[in-house]
């Protein structure tokens, strides 16, 4: 179901997998459940991935695009570290964490004076 590190240090997805496993043994007087709980790990999982691809994305842009044209150690490079920093931290975090990373750690660099490697011509 699930690669083996995709789990390992997301406390909210070894949760809902262990609820999930322990809801595959129930007995058949409790399908009602089982079916609420496929449900929601489902809902839960769908938004998951989907923030993990936000955040991969947004990783991808900052290491290919936007880290390797700033001026090293400037103010703008030092946000976009921090950024990518705190976006691979959140790939291991709640749900409701990631959102929260994406959202603090998408934001463009304001302070532009000379922090990029390309001369302008």
């Amino acid at each position: 179901m699930y690669a083996r590190g995709e789990a390992h240090g997301n406390n909210e997805l070894n949760s809902w997998l262990k609820l999930v496993k322990e809801a595959s043994n129930w007995n058949k007087h409790k399908m009602i459940e089982k079916g609420q709980v496929y449900v929601m790990f489902n809902q839960y999982d769908t938004l998951r991935k989907d923030l993990d691809e936000q955040i991969n994305d947004r990783l991808e842009i900052l290491v290919d695009d936007i880290i390797p044209t700033e001026k090293p150690y400037s103010e703008c490079w030092r946000l976009y570290m921090r950024q990518r920093n705190a976006l691979r931290k959140a790939l291991k975090q709640s749900n409701a964490k990631k959102s929260k990373a994406i959202l603090l750690n998408s934001v463009s660099c304001t302070h532009k004076q000379d922090s990029s490697v390309e001369s302008k011509d």
